[in-house]
């Protein structure tokens, strides 16, 4: 799904302040999410509302409005080198074995969702379902609170507290006739019952 980033001022001046290859790698991920679509960066929920993308050693911490993704903060993280030429390791000999080309959703061992080629994925990572994915980089809780599908507010019937019940009932003519008659005449029910 793609998304409009907006990123606060405060955001502006934090990005700024990074080097000139970080600044490049947090457009082209903003530049992804608006092109192809969140699905291919990797996002984790860290609150309630409240996500974060995994850039490198970037996290950009962003929550979801209707139609954009807002990044409130950035953050800066000591990368782990040693892991990572592991990964790249895995990812050539999957290459080269020739799995699938096509695109699956995976989670790694931090949590974080994402999706991309399947003869991409290191073995610190799992697939996970379309489902999965969305509960976890909330798309889900997107779609409901923005109105793509699920219960909407004041949706259904509407129950009518002033109002008596009405029952209906099949009855035949000749039933009708006695109630109409019993209605007309006053009589009690109650009372002939006695």
């Amino acid at each position: 799904m793609k998304f409009k980033v907006t990123k606060l001022e405060a955001v502006e001046n934090e990005i700024k302040a990074l080097d000139p290859a970080q600044q490049e790698l947090l457009k082209s991920e903003y530049a992804k999410i608006e092109n192809e679509g969140i699905e291919f960066v990797r996002v984790k929920p860290i609150q309630k509302k409240n996500f974060e993308i995994k850039s490198n050693e970037l996290r950009s911490l962003f929550k979801y409005k209707e139609d954009q993704i807002i990044v409130v903060g950035v953050v800066f993280v000591k990368k782990n080198t040693e892991n990572s030429k592991r990964k790249n390791k895995t990812c050539r000999n999957k290459i080269e074995r020739g799995v699938d080309m096509d695109y699956v959703f995976v989670k790694d061992s931090e949590g974080y969702v994402f999706k991309k080629l399947a003869n991409e994925v290191s073995a610190d990572e799992k697939i996970i379902t379309e489902k999965e994915y969305m509960k976890k980089s909330g798309l889900a809780a997107y779609e409901k609170e923005f109105g793509h599908g699920g219960a909407r507010e004041n949706a259904g019937r509407k129950q009518k507290f002033k109002q008596p019940l009405k029952f209906q009932i099949r009855v035949t003519q000749e039933e009708k006739d006695f109630i109409n008659y019993a209605r007309e005449h006053h009589l009690s029910y109650s009372a002939m019952m006695k």
